[in-house]
C-alpha cells in the first residue's frame, strides 16, 4: 500500500514452535524496523529458520517491486 513493510506473516513453516516464536519475536520486528533484511542477523539456534524467513522476505520484496 504505502510502500512500507507493515506486517510479515509466516504462512507455512516446518519448524518447532520455539524456533518459530524466536523468529517471530526477533527477526520479523527487525525486518519491519529496518524496512528490509539488510543488517538483520540470523537468530542463534535458529539460523536455518532465520535464513528461510530472510530469503522469503527478499523474494516477496522483489515481487512487490515488479
Amino acid at each position: 500500500k504505502s510502500g512500507k513493510i507493515e506486517e510479515i506473516k509466516l504462512v507455512e513453516q516446518k519448524e518447532t514452535a520455539t524456533l518459530v516464536k524466536g523468529v517471530e519475536e526477533n527477526i520479523i520486528p527487525e525486518i519491519i524496523k529496518n524496512q528490509g533484511t539488510e543488517g538483520v542477523d540470523t537468530l542463534s539456534g535458529a539460523t536455518n529458520s532465520s535464513k528461510g524467513v530472510l530469503d522469503a522476505v527478499n523474494k516477496a520484496l522483489e515481487q512487490a517491486i515488479k
